[in-house]
């Protein structure tokens, strides 16, 4: 049959092979396939009525990686029950016909509701970022444009398109709905001093070095769930927080009082022969009294469900009544195959060690956890996540995209996934300026689970954007105070509040944050921001120098210190850096363009600068932030210049009905 441009779908018996969307339905209803088994089925009916042969199909299946004939065999079986057993025809040592009867599908018949089941692989993104381009992009955003049905349809067709104005009318319903449940959680009074819970690293017993990823995993799965119980009455902290406890030999009421933690949850965790051993502890921090202690010895299938009861039980012992809605247990949705569990766990492990060979790890991991299990949602919102990391290493435009992909992939298979709604919340304002979107998300992250300090900390850059400067300085000691020892958690509220205008007090705390991380070149990156703002360029320089030296980010710092040396009078060796900056654009290399801009404010190149800004809004690397409040831009602001090319950012605003669409 062949492949047509702008081919839309294929019919057969009561099935939709739906290209746009990348899916199979049969009378409406979702069927899931792998990637690979989808492909495999798209070959064939592509083909439909001819022979294809097995070496065919492993081709163009699985591309030029090697795999046996068994792979094959297991998709073809997959398809046959789904389909029907008479749906593919064997053909002795030749190959698979597809047998039913095809038709090519007009663009009226077909929903549009679409998403995209899998991303580009990990190596051709960590190793080869020239790869990751907008040839790979997944699908846009869910439209709500209602299907015109063509004259004439078919009885078939007819209760087809109904439905999916049902659908439609149902998902307007939705919408209205979720917009009074954010009305209601946002007026909702908070509770008084809600306790404060610090889960400690589980220490490691078994004697491989390398179940570090298990302990690790549990006690941030732990965190997890616990955010999602009594959520007026409990707040739990951040593990980048008390992760940093897990060699230390300080006594409990000392971590309490350094964390402003009245709990503590500390344990031990031993893996035998594909079991799990467990042992936590409840400890009350003021008098160190062991207020709970559980064992448990389970198959390493069960952690999500042991997880459950020790988040539970923990519940009870501090006497906290859970809300009616969570009175079942917490709503923590993980893989019935163990070994996606497993491969979870180690994506989470690799995705805290904060850099991109960690992160390409990561993304090794969790892409083998969704092979295993396609609807594994937390997988998938752990690819997002993972992208989201990556769009600063990386060109930002497509790895938005892919993390766009697997974040709606996560909400659509489990829509209480608060990290879920988080990054589709981070990725609707930086990558489409979608203010109005991208608040309701992370408004809904936080109803599921207001012990987030990272949804607190990107909320509050996006109520900075739009000068909300007093909501914003609340959210982000929100997240501080979630999260009051991580370095990203401090760096952010110095960002925040050099953006709300408050310059010398971003110095200090970053100073603060320096001696205690005297070798970080994140610190050193916001503090040159702030000393710039300061007008003490000199100093600027000097952070940014540092930052530079001490950063992989290389570029990007040297693009800082071009401002800061500019600025400080040292035109000529700014402009020398500057030069060597553009010769690594032209060789290829990535460059992020809002830096760019920033190099050339600083040397009063106004042209050059409207030149990288122009390139900036293309590639999505700066937002409404930038433009709206960062100080280096405001010289720009007044050129008429600039409210033409940031056009794109500014007054973007889709509906709140979006984004429930994209929820369900």
């Amino acid at each position: 049959m062949g492949s047509l441009v702008n081919l839309d779908g294929y019919q057969f018996e009561d099935f939709r092979l739906d290209m746009k969307a990348h899916r199979l339905l049969r009378g409406g209803q979702f069927i899931p396939l792998t990637p690979k088994e989808f492909r495999t089925l798209l070959v064939l009916v592509e083909a439909a009525g001819e022979a294809v042969t097995k070496e065919r199909l492993i081709r163009e299946v699985w591309l030029d990686t090697f795999v046996s004939d068994s792979s094959l065999t297991r998709n073809i079986s997959v398809l046959r029950k789904q389909l029907g057993g008479g749906s593919i025809e064997t053909l002795p040592k030749f190959g698979y016909r597809f047998a039913y009867p095809v038709a090519v599908l007009q663009a009226a018949f077909l929903a549009p509701l679409s998403f995209d089941s899998r991303l580009l692989s990990v190596d051709s993104i960590s190793l080869f970022p020239d790869k990751l381009d907008n040839a790979h992009a997944p699908p846009a955003l869910i439209s709500v444009e209602e299907p015109r049905p063509p004259p004439a349809m078919h009885a078939a067709q007819e209760r087809q398109y109904h439905g999916r104005r049902f659908s439609i009318l149902a998902l307007t319903l939705a919408g209205v709905l979720l917009a009074s449940s954010l009305y209601r959680e946002q007026h909702r009074p908070p509770a008084a001093n809600p306790a404060r819970i610090a889960v400690l690293p589980f220490r490691n017993l078994s004697s491989e070095a390398n179940a570090d990823y298990l302990t690790d995993g549990l006690a941030e799965e732990l965190i997890t769930t616990l955010g999602q119980l009594d959520t007026d009455r409990i707040r739990i902290l951040a593990s980048s927080s008390t992760r940093l406890y897990s060699q230390t030999g300080k006594p409990a009421a000392q971590i309490s009082r350094e964390l402003h933690a009245r709990y503590l949850v500390d344990g031990t965790a031993q893996s035998l022969d594909r079991q799990i051993v467990l042992t936590v502890h409840l400890v009350d921090g003021n008098d160190q009294a062991i207020l709970w202690s559980g064992k448990f010895t389970r198959p390493l299938s069960q952690l999500p469900q042991v997880q459950a009861e020790i988040a539970e039980a923990i519940a009870r012992e501090i006497q906290m009544k859970l809300e009616p809605e969570k009175s079942a247990g917490p709503n923590v949705k993980d893989s019935s195959d163990p070994l996606a569990h497993e491969a979870f766990l180690h994506g989470r492990f690799e995705l805290e060690q904060k850099n991109v060979p960690a992160f390409k790890r990561a993304l090794e991991r969790f892409n083998a956890a969704v092979e295993l299990d396609p609807h594994y949602a937390r997988a998938y919102a752990g690819i997002a996540e993972t992208y989201i990391n990556l769009a600063g290493n990386i060109p930002t435009a497509p790895a938005y995209a892919h993390a766009k992909a697997a974040a709606l992939n996560a909400i659509r298979l489990d829509d209480q996934l608060a990290e879920a709604h988080r990054d589709l919340g981070w990725l609707l304002f930086s990558d489409e300026a979608d203010v109005r979107g991208a608040e309701n998300e992370y408004r809904r992250a936080l109803q599921l689970n207001p012990s987030d300090a990272q949804t607190h900390h990107w909320y509050a850059q996006l109520l900075i954007a739009e000068r909300r400067k007093d909501a914003a300085l609340q959210e982000a000691k929100t997240g501080l105070e979630l999260d009051p020892l991580s370095l990203g958690s401090n760096s952010n509220y110095g960002f925040i509040l050099i953006h709300a205008g408050k310059p010398e007090e971003a110095k200090r705390h970053l100073e603060g944050m320096l001696r205690r991380e005297p070798q970080s070149e994140v610190v050193y990156g916001y503090l040159g921001r702030a000393f710039a703002a300061l007008h003490q360029y000199d100093r600027a320089a000097e952070c940014f120098k540092r930052a530079m030296e001490l950063s992989d980010l290389k570029y990007q710092y040297k693009a800082n210190w071009v401002y800061a040396l500019a600025k400080a009078g040292d035109v000529a060796q700014a402009q020398a850096l500057v030069d060597e900056l553009e010769a690594t654009s032209a060789s290829g290399a990535w460059v992020p363009a809002s830096h760019m801009t920033e190099a050339y404010i600083g040397l009063g190149n106004t042209d050059r600068a409207f030149v990288w800004l122009q390139r900036c809004v293309a590639e999505h690397s700066c937002t409404l932030l930038e433009v709206n409040n960062e100080p280096f831009y405001s010289e720009l602001s007044s050129d008429p210049r600039f409210a033409a090319i940031t056009a794109p950012l500014q007054g973007h605003s889709k509906t709140t009905l979006q984004a429930a669409i994209i929820a369900k």
